[in-house]
């Protein structure tokens, strides 16, 4: 298993109507932070897609159909390659995301960044301000001095070895 692979839980039975089969899932890797919705046929099953399609996506406006979003992997319809396939395609890696940071940065669309793609970077602390514009950096220099102490400003900056316990002050 690869650091982006989850766990696979343990089939019990195989399922084979003239719907769908079960064993389709076998060519299935998952990946951590996959979210995977079951249930039976007819129970739910779409409204329950479209409710994790909104949260994870924030707007009705989907990247995708629903129906390719989250595929129906046991269904016979189309070869389980193709569906795969597209499962492995969509936007969830943090290289993808890099790649389409004019879309999936926060802020990008009213350019906070100075190179939108410098919001996924590895996180070092403190490396966040050299990526932000220089009018975002007064606004958040001007938020910081209004809404908190040197001393919070310092942990929330620097973290715990650099501040100390926030508990302290």
């Amino acid at each position: 298993m690869t650091e982006q692979e989850a766990e696979r839980p343990e089939r019990n039975h195989r399922y084979n109507s003239p719907a769908a089969d079960s064993e389709r899932w076998d060519l299935y890797r998952p990946r951590k932070g996959d979210i995977i919705i079951c249930t039976p046929p007819k129970c739910g099953t779409t409204w329950t897609q479209m409710i994790a399609a909104l949260l994870v996506h924030q707007t009705p406006d989907l990247p995708l159909p629903l129906t390719r979003l989250s595929r129906w992997l046991d269904r016979h319809s189309e070869p389980i390659e193709l569906v795969i396939e597209e499962y492995e395609a969509q936007a969830a890696s943090f290289a993808a995301m890099k790649e389409h940071a004019s879309e999936t940065a926060p802020g990008a669309h009213v350019g906070e960044w100075t190179k939108d793609s410098d919001f996924f970077r590895k996180g070092r602390m403190g490396e966040w301000r050299d990526v932000l514009t220089v009018e975002n950096r007064a606004l958040f220099d001007s938020v910081m001095e209004q809404r908190f102490s040197p001393e919070a400003r310092a942990w929330i900056e620097g973290g715990r070895r650099v501040a100390g316990d926030p508990k302290d002050f």
